[in-house]
Parts: structure tokens; C-alpha cells; sequence
């Protein structure tokens, strides 16, 4: 068996962290889709409600824009320290991801 080339991996990395990035914005747009659907004689707490999740979606974003830095800074220099980083940014961003996404759909429906 053939051991996986760093270069593999950091660019699956690069591409995953890509789609989480969208990942993400779809599902900030759904929140700003329900803020804008809302109407003006709306109590602001439930306005507060769906304002909360665009920190969690905005972190995972974040998250993602952080790993694709640390990727393509890999792509240029391929350091052992920069492969540890993008490694843990990318497990940080999905982390990320599954939080925003149970956020968001607990406010969203059952809030």
C-alpha cells in the first residue's frame, strides 16, 4: 500500500474547504431570506433570533477562508508546519460547519 502524497491531500483540502465555504453561504442565505420575509411589525426578539445564527455561519466561514489561506500558502511553500495547520484548520472548519448548521436549523425551526 502506497502511502498518501502531502500534495493530495492539501489539495482535496483546498476543494473541500471551497465547498464549505459555499456551504456556508447558503445557509447564511437562508437566514437573511427569512430576516428579509419578515414584516415590519415583527418584535424585535424575533428578529434577534434570526440575527444569532449569522455568527456561527460567519465563523464557519471563517473557518473555511482561514483553511484555503493556510492551503494555498502550503501550495507555495510546502512546509511541514503549513501542512499541520491547513490538517487542522480543515478539521476545525467542519467542526465549524456542523455547529452552524445545528444552529442555524434550531433557530430557524424550533426556536
Amino acid at each position: 500500500m502506497r502511502g498518501v502524497d502531502a500534495q493530495q491531500v492539501v489539495s482535496t483540502f483546498l476543494g473541500a474547504s471551497a465547498g464549505g465555504a459555499g456551504f456556508a453561504l447558503v445557509f447564511l442565505g437562508l437566514v437573511v431570506s427569512a430576516y428579509g420575509a419578515l414584516a415590519g411589525d415583527v418584535p424585535r426578539a424575533v428578529r434577534k433570533r434570526l440575527r444569532r445564527p449569522v455568527f456561527a455561519i460567519l465563523g464557519a466561514f471563517g473557518a473555511s477562508m482561514a483553511c484555503l489561506t493556510l492551503a494555498g500558502l502550503w501550495m507555495l511553500w510546502s512546509s511541514g508546519p503549513l501542512l499541520i495547520a491547513v490538517v487542522t484548520a480543515f478539521f476545525l472548519q467542519i467542526a465549524a460547519l456542523i455547529a452552524a448548521v445545528i444552529h442555524t436549523l434550531k433557530e430557524l425551526l424550533w426556536g
